[in-house]
């Protein structure tokens, strides 16, 4: 199992201070362009107090400094919305043709092994 000094270092993860969790995330943030969401991993190394206290540091200092980026995946989804119909539309005629395609594969594979 790697220290705490070790997580820490390397960026994996942050077990310390609310700016310890921004730099972390914020590191991410940075390699991955973003991302959806933020899970929490509770080992159960600190007594329950303890934890509970983590969790509200958590949510009042590093949660809101990503707030405003989930507008982002917010106007993604009422795109995504106001899209839907069209969206699937075309699904369903891939689907369509895929399965067409496949039929028709089967009836030449069929007809060339009648051929033989």
């Amino acid at each position: 199992m790697p220290s705490i000094e070790a997580i820490n270092e390397g960026g994996r993860g942050a077990i310390g201070t609310p700016d310890d969790a921004l730099r972390v995330l914020e590191n991410y943030w940075t390699k991955t362009g973003g991302f959806g969401c933020i899970v929490l991993l509770a080992h159960d190394w600190a007594d329950w107090e303890a934890t509970k206290r983590s969790y509200e540091l958590f949510a009042r200092y590093v949660l809101p400094h990503f707030e405003e980026r989930n507008a982002w995946r917010s106007q993604s989804m009422d795109w995504m919305r106001v899209n839907r119909e069209a969206f699937s539309a075309k699904r369903k005629v891939a689907q369509v043709h895929a399965v067409e395609r496949h039929f028709a594969e089967e009836q030449r594979r069929k007809g060339l092994e009648a051929a033989k």
